[in-house]
């Protein structure tokens, strides 16, 4: 089995992953759609980005991603994480791949570090 590439939350940076922000803390991502076009997404946590990110042709903008992320969630490790993806190579659809990878595995980190009910 290999190694997370990221070093386990604590107890309480795991409980801001799985949980949710207030409205004015949100973050805005996109999907794009042939019908609708660009389709603003509100994003109220890490989980919600994972699920923008499981659907067809998600779009975030990796650099106010990063900051949100180290800012708001208060997770300077994943925000990191994120600046190297966004500074990678390949195409955008590459890049947004290897970010629902990487908040996967962050996620479920999140999950294994608190006890059920916790959130």
């Amino acid at each position: 089995m290999n190694e997370p590439s990221l070093p386990s939350p604590d107890a309480r940076l795991a409980q801001r992953l799985l949980g949710a922000v207030a409205y004015d803390e949100r973050f805005v991502g996109y999907r794009l759609s042939r019908r609708l076009g660009v389709h603003p997404v509100d994003l109220y946590g890490v989980v919600d980005l994972l699920a923008l990110l499981s659907l067809p042709h998600p779009r975030v903008h990796l650099v106010r991603l990063a900051d949100w992320v180290a800012r708001v969630v208060g997770d300077e490790v994943l925000a990191e994480h994120i600046a190297v993806i966004e500074r990678g190579p390949g195409s955008e659809r590459d890049r947004h791949v290897a970010l629902g990878h990487l908040v996967e595995e962050r996620l479920l980190q999140a999950a294994s570090t608190i006890e059920p009910g916790q959130v």
